[in-house]
């Protein structure tokens, strides 16, 4: 058998009289009830939940499943306005497209200010430009002694104005122009617009 503490040995005597007396009625009470009965082995471990499936009430699953969609929309209006909220967009230099050959279309690249990375910000005007086949697409180059040498972006038109943002990471200056092509599956690339 343990021997049982004195209250001097576990309190300091530093407290007001009739705190101590309250802590020594408690002592007393705990050393009457004794030690805690020893846990029975049958509730020793904690039940497996394996292969059980835990059912919410019906009224909650309503409400758990209206809130996590609340909370992915929440989310996701977060992060749209975060990345695509602020529309400011300062046009540094604007470069006026013709059409070649028969096209009729026409167009407007604005280059605006370098992103963190490094890359310029492009918005893309064009006009006339027909909707093309599924699989096609359009193409603004960067050309090199009238040759399209490194790709800006690609994109479809859907109706006479087209409006696209784009990034380039190019030195604009090692290059000659610019040229929007017409990529269709099984054929050449066609320049529709050039600068």
């Amino acid at each position: 058998m343990t021997r049982q503490p004195e209250l001097r040995e576990l309190v300091d005597d530093d407290g007001p009289p009739e705190e101590l007396e309250r802590l020594r009625r408690v002592h007393d009470l705990l050393l009457a009830a004794g030690p805690p009965p020893d846990l029975p082995r049958a509730i020793a471990s904690a039940p497996s939940l394996r292969g059980r499936v835990v059912a919410l009430p019906r009224r909650w699953r309503g409400a758990l499943a209206s809130a996590a969609a609340a909370a992915v929309f929440g989310l996701a209006f977060g992060l749209g306005y975060m990345l695509g909220g602020n529309d400011s967009f300062a046009t540094k230099h604007r470069v006026a497209m013709r059409p070649v050959g028969s096209s009729r279309a026409s167009g407007l690249i604005d280059i605006g200010n370098r992103d963190a990375g490094g890359n310029w910000q492009l918005k893309v005007v064009v006009r006339g430009l027909p909707r093309l086949p599924t699989g096609s697409w359009y193409v603004l180059y960067l050309t090199k002694h009238g040759r399209a040498v490194v790709s800006c972006g690609t994109f479809n038109s859907s109706g006479p104005v087209t409006r696209v943002r784009m990034s380039a990471p190019y030195e604009f200056g090692e290059y000659d122009g610019w040229v929007v092509t017409a990529h269709m599956r099984g054929e050449p690339d066609r320049v529709l617009m050039t600068t």
